[in-house]
């Protein structure tokens, strides 16, 4: 049966944007093993997960990124662009914080690429040096005798390409964001560690400087809006003061009332706003890449961020069941990845903040480490008990799996109409397990 096949098969149980999804993404699949076979062809999903691990763990995330923003300075803009020029355009006297940067005013794509390209930078600049410092703190957490292994890294900073600039009605500007997963390939390719932290996502995600925003252009009608009064067949129509007013009069104010006006946002109210590459458009191709580098690679176990939620017009949580599903139907779900979430807290309510994560970790556990919420942080916490699996004996990816969800909690949570059950890290079945191993070795 092919894949469009099955696809048609699928149709009945899915609605009709979903159907669309799926059948865009079959043929982004088909275009991608096509296109690529070098680094497709074998990525049809880990059948055995028999291999024996080793507990060495390497970390892919950005080290290097100062050199990268010159990097692009030079490829990315016109010979003739001056990045002091461009600042004084904008009306930035200082462009060394993320503060500073927001005073912006970009006038042509140009300023746009450098004003996202430098917050993204600021804002991820140390992101490798936290990713391990949490394992740091995971390791002196289970094993405060044992002196910590500094993991090896690698920066993945020049698989970052930028795409283009769009923007929205209000004239927001967005920057498309890239991160190369035939590079990615290419890296892990060389590595011979077995546990391979990926506190990133591969594939597109874009950043949008909100800096317009639409307001009442008659704000003080709000205060002001008139009234009817209906007896019988007979309507009146009245101002806010409850003074009589003909019908015509009423129907201007609602109309006044309803018009609106884009403004610039004062310094304070502007930020830069990421989308989750999990969370929009481009799920199932950006989860598609890393499934299939995964499957290129069964000797390893790649432990990854499943996303962080996107405030962007509301609310967007990362959510990859469906296209995890999906590849499980096609037989090509690897099994060697733990994708990885965290839980938030707010007024007391827990929840996953992304859907169709392996395993959760709480924000309570998060802040007690050091650090703040995060899918980026909550993925070194797993990948530290996994070594610490695999250093126990257990060293299959089935093995280790098994053994990571006994440390879990099983949940369930309602939103909306829909009961969502994910599995929460709980700290004190891992403590209990690794003194148990720890005795049996005295």
């Amino acid at each position: 049966m092919t894949s469009k096949d099955q696809l048609l098969q699928k149709q009945d149980t899915l609605s009709r944007r979903d159907f669309l999804k799926l059948s865009i993404w079959t043929f982004f699949v088909e275009e991608v093993l096509r296109r690529m076979p070098s680094l497709f062809q074998k990525a049809e999903g880990v059948k055995s997960p028999e291999r024996k691990l080793q507990p060495t763990i390497r970390v892919l995330d950005f080290f290097d990124l100062e050199k990268t923003k010159q990097k692009f300075i030079t490829s990315a803009f016109p010979p003739e662009f001056s990045e002091a020029r461009a600042w004084k355009e904008m009306n930035v006297e200082d462009s060394s914080s993320p503060d500073n940067i927001l005073q912006a005013v970009p006038k042509n794509d140009d300023h746009v690429r450098l004003l996202m390209l430098t917050h993204f930078i600021q804002q991820r600049s140390k992101h490798g040096e936290q990713v391990v410092s949490v394992l740091h703190a995971v390791s002196r957490f289970f094993h405060p005798r044992k002196a910590f292994e500094q993991p090896s890294t690698l920066s993945i900073s020049d698989a970052i390409t930028l795409g283009e600039v769009t923007y929205d009605e209000l004239g927001n500007p967005s920057l498309q964001v890239m991160v190369d997963a035939k590079k990615i390939h290419a890296l892990v390719a060389k590595l011979s560690d077995s546990i391979i932290n990926m506190s990133i996502q591969l594939g597109v995600f874009s950043l949008t400087y909100e800096l317009y925003k639409k307001q009442p252009k008659y704000p003080e009608l709000a205060r002001k809006m008139p009234s009817t009064v209906t007896i019988g067949d007979k309507t009146t129509y009245k101002d806010y003061q409850g003074n009589e007013i003909s019908e015509v009069e009423y129907q201007r104010i609602l109309q006044l009332s309803e018009e609106f006006e884009i403004v610039t946002s004062e310094p304070n109210d502007r930020r830069v706003t990421f989308a989750d590459g999990y969370a929009g458009k481009h799920t199932y191709s950006n989860y598609a890449l890393l499934n299939a580098i995964a499957g290129f690679h069964p000797e390893k176990m790649f432990v990854v961020a499943g996303g962080n939620p996107t405030y962007q017009r509301g609310l967007q949580l990362p959510d990859i069941r469906k296209v995890r599903t999906w590849l499980k139907t096609q037989g090509k779900l690897s099994e060697n990845m733990i994708v990885v979430g965290f839980e938030g807290t707010e007024s007391g309510f827990k929840a996953p903040t992304s859907l169709g994560a392996d395993v959760y970790v709480s924000t309570e556990d998060l802040k007690a480490f050091g650090f703040s919420p995060a899918s980026s942080y909550a993925t070194p916490v797993i990948t530290e008990i996994i070594q610490s699996i695999v250093s126990t004996g257990k060293a299959t990816h089935a093995e280790i799996k098994a053994q990571l969800y006994q440390f879990t909690n099983e949940k369930s949570v309602w939103t909306g109409d829909e009961e969502i059950t994910y599995r929460v890290l709980d700290l004190n079945k891992v403590e209990r397990y690794l003194s148990l191993e720890q005795g049996k070795k005295e």
